[in-house]
């Protein structure tokens, strides 16, 4: 109730507390992601955030092994009110952020999506620009995959490439009203509040598959 989160951690073999593991935040967190030796956590406040003691910017990373604070840390251009963060996800030392948010970097413009180095926290050019997701009130960064991020916008899914944020315009499903997303191999799976509630998409053509 007082706005402090604890993270702590679980011994996958038989679900027994891990001591040595864990984490004070002082505020709510609205997101967070994996890589395989870090966990980047996104806060809920404008104000700047104390994790295990220390002070940082809306963003941070700890130590997976040891629950550490780690240097990292990001220079979110306008922390106001009306912007906030929706999902993070980590990929290839990329940090992708989707979130309520528009600025300008170097004459380029992010909006609603944009990327950062995952171990300096510098800025990326990566800026995808979909006309059907801008502006989204709730976007998602929902999937990565070594050839694809996959976004979700004004309940939309729509994908662009990983580095350079170009979409892929051949692949254009109709789905709308979509609010999650899982990616298998050439599958790709969209849920949302529409009937039957999940429908099965070719990774390839972003059709229907064949079977539902």
């Amino acid at each position: 109730s007082d706005g402090t989160t604890l993270l702590g951690a679980l011994n996958s073999d038989n679900g027994s507390v891990i001591n040595t593991w864990s984490v004070t935040v002082n505020h709510h967190l609205n997101a967070w992601a994996f890589s395989d030796n870090t966990l980047y956590l996104a806060d809920q406040g404008i104000d700047a955030m104390t994790i295990n003691g220390q002070s940082r910017e809306r963003f941070a990373a700890v130590d997976l092994e040891t629950g550490a604070l780690l240097p990292f840390t990001i220079n979110f251009p306008l922390a106001l009110d009306e912007h906030y963060i929706t999902s993070l996800a980590v990929s290839n030392n990329a940090l992708y952020v989707a979130g309520a948010f528009s600025f300008t970097n170097n004459s380029v413009e992010r909006n609603s999506f944009a990327a950062w180095n995952a171990t300096t926290g510098a800025l990326l050019p990566w800026s995808p620009r979909i006309a059907e997701l801008d502006n989204s009130e709730g976007p998602v960064i929902a999937a990565l995959t070594s050839s694809w991020v996959y976004l979700i916008g004004n309940y939309r899914v729509r994908r662009v490439h990983p580095t350079t944020g170009v979409s892929d315009d051949d692949w254009e499903p109709t789905q709308n009203d979509v609010i999650s997303i899982a990616v298998h191999n050439n599958s790709v799976f969209v849920g949302g509040s529409f009937s039957p509630g999940l429908v099965h998409l070719d990774g390839t053509t972003g059709q229907p598959a064949a079977w539902q």
